[in-house]
């Protein structure tokens, strides 16, 4: 993944080095509106009554991540939970599976951090482009918001859901 921050022009097909590893494809941008998922600690931080999240299930219903969900920023649509808070939790070496009580303390104390978490790209397995995330998962890039500010990609999480 390469960052550019010079002038528009048209883009120009190079090939990486050591070659092709994906078919390529062409590419569609387009904005969207996305929200926080059903099993983030966001959706849990809005306090919402019983009838507000019948009507937020309801809506991720109607809109929600369906097919392939490639995204530059926004919130994750996420596979296997929150990946935000997994991200946090890994950062500080923590696996988010692991269940001990020691585990579960330690947990809730970097759990606060999840919030500085930034979705910097998903990439959804897709045949047409011959990626395939361990049986059509998901990749999750994301980055602390200030080290996205400092363009600090050297710092970039990746997280793996898979379906």
């Amino acid at each position: 993944m390469l960052f550019f921050d010079g002038p528009d022009s048209a883009p120009e097909r190079r090939i990486p080095p050591g070659g092709d590893e994906y078919d390529p494809c062409r590419v569609h941008f387009s904005q969207e509106w996305t929200i926080p998922a059903y099993e983030s600690k966001l959706f849990d931080s809005l306090k919402l009554t019983e009838q507000e999240q019948s009507a937020y299930l309801d809506m991720l219903e109607q809109y929600g991540n369906v097919g392939i969900v490639n995204r530059i920023l926004g919130h994750p649509a996420p596979i296997q939970g929150d990946v935000q808070l997994e991200c946090q939790l890994a950062s500080h070496g923590l696996d988010s599976r692991n269940l001990s009580i020691i585990q579960r303390i330690v947990r809730k104390l970097y759990a606060r951090g999840y919030r500085n978490w930034q979705l910097l790209l998903q990439l959804d397995s897709d045949d047409n482009a011959g990626m395939n995330w361990v049986d059509s998962g998901r990749l999750y890039f994301l980055t602390r918001k200030g080290d996205l500010r400092a363009h600090r990609f050297d710092r970039v999480w990746l997280i793996l859901q898979l379906c």
